[in-house]
């Protein structure tokens, strides 16, 4: 099943990053988001074109806070913690609230400017509610872990990156 959604988007977000002190620096974000459009679905074996599905009203507030430590100049970690509220309605009454809440580390090491090492782990907590259009609720606990390691190459003169 394909899904896609068409409509105005319209955001305001604001990005502050700041040193503590000489080995730790600190960046705060936030975002709120209003979305006024329609969803689509397409079943990719049977379907051609996309049917209409449901007219949305969404609107979601996102925060989040980094704390990055530099213990010297070819490491990099990054600890951080996110949060997103959203609650959305839809054109037959029925509604859904979102919350997310993620906690996450990344590592970095630069073994020279064009390769790099990084790991990454994360957990992620994510509780939702919905009220369908006949008046039944429903409610879901969501907890995800991820982690993973990757390295990089980096093209000085072309400014690209292969991970």
């Amino acid at each position: 099943m394909l899904f896609k959604k068409n409509g105005l988007n319209l955001f305001l977000r604001c990005y502050e990053k700041y040193p503590a002190i000489l080995l730790l620096d600190n960046s705060l974000s936030a975002r709120f988001s209003v979305f006024i459009g329609s969803s689509s679905e397409k079943n990719k074996e049977t379907d051609n074109n996309f049917k209409n599905t449901a007219k949305i009203n969404a609107l979601s507030a996102f925060t989040g806070y980094s704390l990055g430590y530099y213990p010297n100049t070819r490491t990099n970690i990054q600890l951080s913690t996110s949060h997103v509220i959203s609650q959305s309605k839809f054109d037959d009454d029925s509604r859904s609230m979102n919350f997310q809440s993620m906690l996450s580390a990344d590592l970095y090491y630069y073994f020279s400017p064009n390769f790099r090492l990084a790991g990454y782990c994360g957990i992620m907590y994510s509780p939702t509610r919905s009220k369908g259009n006949e008046g039944f609720y429903s409610n879901r606990n969501n907890f995800s872990a991820s982690f993973n390691i990757r390295w990089c190459l980096y093209s000085i003169d072309t400014k690209h990156q292969i991970c």
